[in-house]
């Protein structure tokens, strides 16, 4: 009776239908896998009776390479952590930071250049503790690369960092005054 449709299924995904005049030898069926790794693809053609007809069949997405990271393996809690990376030219990259004892995800986007380098800088400091940074890259056809080996960072914090900040909430305004008595008697001294 002829093919009306066909249904599309990659592993357990949503089934797609497509009318049988929207396919032909010149105009195929083009899927939208971008997940590296073995794939199941289901095809069911249903033809005008009501009769189902199903092929299956495996493919590949082939692994594009994950972005290569490099940050310190300690900072002080003072500073800001800057993660730079290589990967393909003009491509959206993705980091992921996970503190390790609250399992709190965090997760930026970058982009690199066209000579492949990225970098980022974390808008605030870290806090305290044991952290995971890793990265995936989006090539240009779209395929996202497996997750790169995540590296450990260590914050620690300095004893007389929070001293050295008491002390300068303290003491400002003492200093701020300092400096604009130095500067009344520069003047005083100039005009006389």
């Amino acid at each position: 009776t002829g093919v009306e449709r066909y249904e599309f299924q990659v592993d357990d995904g949503e089934r797609t239908p497509v009318s049988a005049n929207e396919i032909s030898q010149d105009k195929p069926y083009v899927l939208d896998v971008r997940d590296p790794g073995s794939h199941v693809l289901i095809v069911r053609a249903y033809d005008f009776a009501g009769n189902v007809s199903e092929a299956t069949a495996e493919f590949q997405v082939i692994s594009v390479e994950p972005p290569r990271l490099s940050i310190p393996s300690v900072i002080n809690g003072e500073e800001f952590l800057r993660i730079l990376g290589t990967t393909y030219p003009n491509s959206p990259v993705e980091l992921f930071l996970k503190d390790t004892q609250t399992s709190v995800l965090e997760r930026y986007k970058v982009e690199s250049n066209p000579q492949g380098d990225f970098s980022l800088v974390l808008p605030t400091v870290l806090e305290r503790g044991t952290y995971q940074v890793w990265g995936v890259v989006t090539n240009r056809e779209g395929v996202k690369s497996s997750e790169s080996q995540p590296l450990l960072l260590t914050v620690k914090a300095d004893w007389w960092a929070p001293f050295l900040r008491v002390l300068s909430v303290i003491f400002s305004p003492f200093v701020l005054f300092g400096a604009l008595i130095i500067a009344l008697v520069a003047l005083l001294v100039h005009r006389w």
